[in-house]
């Protein structure tokens, strides 16, 4: 039979990786909804984020919550951002389709 501290340890995880995944859906909705855009090194920016955590805490002996601070504020800054170079936006009035079916959703091209 299997021992119920198991199940309950095994549930507690479960939500614990439920709650990551959800938050990194979270942010990558958030980026695609501001910049229009979808950045995938948003995932590699996380991941490198879990483990500055991880050996901030394991390693040197950090607190968590000190860990969880230092590697997130050490992100790079705004100005890093992909740019979306001289494609208008979707659904700007500078939109050169005669009709926003043409191309799909969200996709516009410019002027020739």
């Amino acid at each position: 039979m299997i021992d119920p501290i198991f199940l309950v340890e095994a549930a507690i995880n479960g939500i614990l990786l439920g709650g990551v995944l959800a938050l990194l859906a979270l942010g990558l909705n958030l980026i695609f909804g501001v910049l229009d855009i979808v950045w995938i090194a948003y995932v590699d920016l996380v991941m490198l984020c879990m483990y500055a955590i991880y050996f901030l805490n394991a390693v040197y002996g950090w607190p968590t919550s000190a860990s969880a601070y230092i590697s997130s504020s050490s992100r790079p800054s705004s100005r890093a951002r992909p740019s979306t170079s001289s494609w208008p936006r979707a659904g700007s009035s500078s939109s050169c389709n005669p009709s926003p079916r043409s191309c799909g959703p969200r996709i516009t091209r410019p002027c020739a």
